[in-house]
């Protein structure tokens, strides 16, 4: 709704206006730092509900090793989500010199491997 209301989504880019553009850079930046703890915190929570329920070693030490994974997960996608783009303002100022992205498109498909990954092992 944010983006709606302040940024111009589902607007054409030529009748929202500079103005509009940049609030879109910046509302997408915050959406990527909330997206990380957005989906790595209920999976942390079904983990620790998997080890009030199961009592086999098994499976504590497979919900153990999944939560650590998860973890690191959200470390790895924070440290990527700050370098994404260097300085941070670029995505905003393109005049900024030396500024630069790296292949958001490649990024994305490649941290959603691992959601896929321990998804499918929580199951």
């Amino acid at each position: 709704l944010v983006f709606v209301k302040y940024a111009g989504l589902g607007r054409h880019i030529m009748a929202v206006g500079r103005v509009k553009t940049i609030v879109f850079a910046k509302v997408e930046l915050v959406t990527v730092f909330t997206y990380i703890p957005a989906v790595c915190l209920p999976k942390l929570v079904i983990l620790s509900l998997y080890l009030r329920i199961f009592v086999i070693k098994f499976y504590r030490i497979a919900a153990y090793t999944i939560g650590a994974f998860v973890i690191t997960v959200a470390l790895v996608s924070w440290g990527f989500a700050f370098r994404t783009c260097q300085p941070l303002a670029y995505r905003w100022n393109k005049s900024i010199p030396g500024g630069h992205f790296l292949d958001q498109e490649q990024l994305f498909v490649w941290a959603s491997i691992p959601n896929i990954i321990t998804d499918v092992a929580m199951i």
